[in-house]
């Protein structure tokens, strides 16, 4: 018994098949990081367009009450994040300052993401946050205009 353990132990036959299978773990772990930062990125820029389409879709009616408007920036959004994969817990809110001379509208919106390391119900979930905003001048009126799109972030969820 000695003599096959020691000989098991001297055998250089197969090592790199080790020490392979030992690279494959980091390997694989650097892929899925990558994968998880194209898919939070092809979200984030999705929620920013769905929110830019929200808020000027809530300008372009002159005369509307505010619930109208609410629920049409919030239908714009939900129609323009159908389909993307892997979002949760979608959430959208439309805001109003008035001034003399200008409307300002702005929407912003949240939702939860999967993320290949655990889906958003998982401590590894990430939220991700967009706001989008327009004004329209309240003297000559005109068109609404996208005038400031905030940093698009994400986080961890606590």
């Amino acid at each position: 018994m000695r003599s096959m353990i020691s000989r098991f132990l001297r055998n250089e036959d197969g090592n790199i098949a080790i020490m392979s299978a030992a690279a494959m773990v980091p390997l694989m772990m650097l892929v899925i990081g990558a994968v998880n930062v194209g898919h939070q990125s092809d979200v984030r820029q999705k929620m920013q367009r769905a929110a830019d389409a929200a808020v000027m879709s809530a300008l372009q009616v002159d005369r509307m009450r505010w619930n109208e408007r609410q629920k049409r920036a919030n239908r714009f959004f939900r129609v323009n994040m159908n389909g993307v994969a892997g979002v949760h817990k979608l959430r959208g809110s439309l805001r109003r300052k008035i001034s003399k001379d200008r409307l300002l509208f702005s929407y912003s919106a949240r939702a939860e993401i999967d993320t290949l390391f655990g889906s958003s119900g998982s401590e590894n979930g990430k939220q991700v946050f967009v706001t989008a905003t327009a004004e329209i001048s309240r003297k000559t009126g005109g068109r609404p205009r996208l005038v400031k799109t905030e940093k698009m972030q994400s986080r961890h969820r606590p």
